[in-house]
């Protein structure tokens, strides 16, 4: 489905209907539909798609560029990610973060994402039934994706 919306965004980016958009133009219209490549993603999708070293590409090469971030992003671990992101509140390295920090966490989260008191209320009880006021956060997220 990714694949059709680049044929279709590559009829739009490409304003000069030549047929051919650059890389940056490239990069843009991959973010345009949906997908989120970081710099690295980027370098490796231009080497794999303008094999010629011409600073632009073809329809084909902008579905190719979409397959590809598609794929890469498929292999992603978005339980991993999350317990990396939990890593940088796990001051002592044991573990182990706050529930007040998790607490943050929960009620910071994007638009239509928040979560309310009970629903907090409810997962502290699975993630801290001793009220220890501290969860491993390995498990914390093991509780959360069991949920998705």
């Amino acid at each position: 489905m990714t694949e059709a919306l680049a044929k279709e965004a590559f009829t739009i980016f490409d304003e000069d209907k030549k047929g051919t958009i650059d890389h940056e133009t490239l990069a843009i219209l991959i973010r345009s539909i949906g997908l989120n490549p970081t710099p690295d993603d980027l370098q490796e999708i231009f080497k794999a798609v303008d094999v010629s070293m011409s600073g632009s590409i073809n329809v084909n090469g902008a579905m190719q560029a979409a397959a590809i971030m598609m794929s890469k992003m498929a292999a992603t671990d978005p339980a991993n990610d999350l317990r990396e992101a939990f890593k940088a509140f796990d001051k002592e390295g044991d573990g182990h973060i706050s529930c007040a920090e998790i607490q943050h966490f929960l009620t910071n989260l994007g638009p239509g994402m928040k979560l309310d008191e009970d629903e907090i209320d409810e997962i502290f009880k699975e993630i801290d039934p001793g009220g220890k006021g501290q969860v491993n956060y390995a498990e914390f997220v093991k509780v959360i994706f069991a949920k998705i």
